[in-house]
């Protein structure tokens, strides 16, 4: 194991408008990790997740991605009161509007190692499943047309879907969308995959074939931060899970403790109504 993380947090704060949604989240992932976060509907999961590669910009905090700050926003409290409290913090704003345009620099790099994976695949409905996947690399000019066909078949070989090459988006089912979808970013070949609740979008005989799929990138060292409601697939994968709760991690460890041992009422109380939904399906 790496004695340095891959991503690190440091106080990772995220406001939409007035309302906090993450209230300071510190955390390490290190290579080869497959950390999984679960939680609530509006816990703040999948926002913590899109902040990694800052499809989500953080209020405040900081983010290193292999020792390089890739995000670095102290910015104070609301002002309440005073004049002299409502400058400062109009000051403040402008000065970050400064900082985060230095940021930006790094940010285009730092997206390009990792890889996003959506619920709703987010594929392009006018470009085939070949195109859907050559885009990026053609487009950021990382490969040449001939490079980025030749991977794209290979990786389409691999799920099986090399004669979906032609097809558009709407042709294919859900499942097989996802795995395009999956691929797509690997084409970019990154150093972690972030996956946002890959399964919910799909019906339930689809599920099996993109878990598999995402195992077995795991299987393979693939560093991963998963949201998810698949319990019996976390347990199954993790390395580390991540119960955020209000925006806070309020639980964390390997999944045997915090499955068979969870330690706070909260999550024992989300365990038994998540377990009972998936052992009633």
């Amino acid at each position: 194991m790496e004695t340095k993380p891959i991503i690190e947090t440091i106080d990772i704060r995220k406001h939409f408008g007035p309302v906090p949604v993450l209230k300071g989240i510190s955390e390490q992932i290190y290579r080869g990790d497959k950390t999984v976060i679960i939680g609530a509907s509006g816990s703040g999961k999948s926002t913590f997740l899109r902040c990694l590669n800052l499809m989500e910009p953080p209020t405040s905090g900081k983010i290193f991605f292999k020792d390089t700050v890739v995000f670095d926003i102290q910015s104070p409290v609301m002002p309440r009161d005073t004049e002299e409290e409502r400058n400062a913090y109009k000051e403040r704003k402008k000065q970050e509007k400064k900082e985060r345009a230095l940021l930006d620099k790094t940010i285009d790099l730092h997206r390009r190692k990792m890889g996003m994976v959506f619920q709703h695949f987010n594929l392009f409905p006018h470009l085939t499943v070949l195109e859907n996947i050559t885009i990026a690399p053609l487009k950021l000019k990382l490969k040449t047309p001939e490079q980025a066909k030749d991977e794209a078949y290979t990786l389409l070989r691999r799920i099986g879907l090399e004669n979906k090459a032609a097809a558009y988006p709407a042709a294919i089912s859900g499942g097989q969308k996802q795995r395009v979808a999956i691929v797509r970013s690997l084409a970019m070949n990154p150093e972690v995959m972030l996956f946002d609740e890959p399964t919910s979008a799909l019906d339930p005989e689809m599920v099996g074939e993109v878990l598999s799929f995402i195992k077995e990138l795991a299987t393979e060292g693939m560093t991963m931060v998963i949201v998810t409601h698949e319990m019996s697939f976390a347990r199954k994968i993790a390395t580390e899970v991540l119960f955020i709760d209000g925006g806070v991690v309020a639980e964390k460890g390997p999944p045997q403790n915090l499955f068979d041992a969870p330690s706070t009422p909260r999550l024992k109380d989300f365990l038994n109504h998540t377990l009972y939904a998936e052992s009633y399906l």
